[in-house]
């Protein structure tokens, strides 16, 4: 999801953008296009880049569950929403070796459970 304020995808080149990653990675879209931003802020830490759209240092395109709570309280707002990529499938599995062990089962029930109510995460 792109959060900021803009008029269409053909304006984003003239735009600030904050990027997770030391690399820019291309933006998806719908329509198998892309857009390789060119970031005036970039950090290794996705809430960093979160805290960048909201001090105003740029765009970014993040997954719903970090931006989604500034959407709802209007700090941040969704662009080109009609260009928004599909949505990916997760799927979690893991070794029917028992016992299982400790910190394995832990991450996998949390998984689980954060997972069985994935449309809260939608905006």
């Amino acid at each position: 999801m792109v959060c900021g304020s803009a008029g269409g995808a053909n304006q984003l080149s003239h735009r600030r953008f904050a990027c997770a990653g030391r690399s820019p990675w291309p933006w998806q879209f719908g329509h198998a296009k892309s857009f390789l931003a060119k970031p005036s802020f970039a950090t290794d830490e996705m809430e960093a880049a979160v805290q960048a759209a909201l001090l105003g240092l740029g765009y970014v395109q993040l997954p719903n569950y970090l931006v989604g709570r500034h959407l709802r309280a209007g700090t941040l707002v969704e662009v080109l929403a009609n260009e928004a990529p599909a949505l990916w499938p997760v799927s979690v599995y893991r070794s029917s070796v028992s016992p299982v062990p400790p910190r394995v089962k832990v991450v996998f029930d949390g998984l689980v459970s954060g997972l069985a109510h994935a449309d809260e995460l939608r905006v």
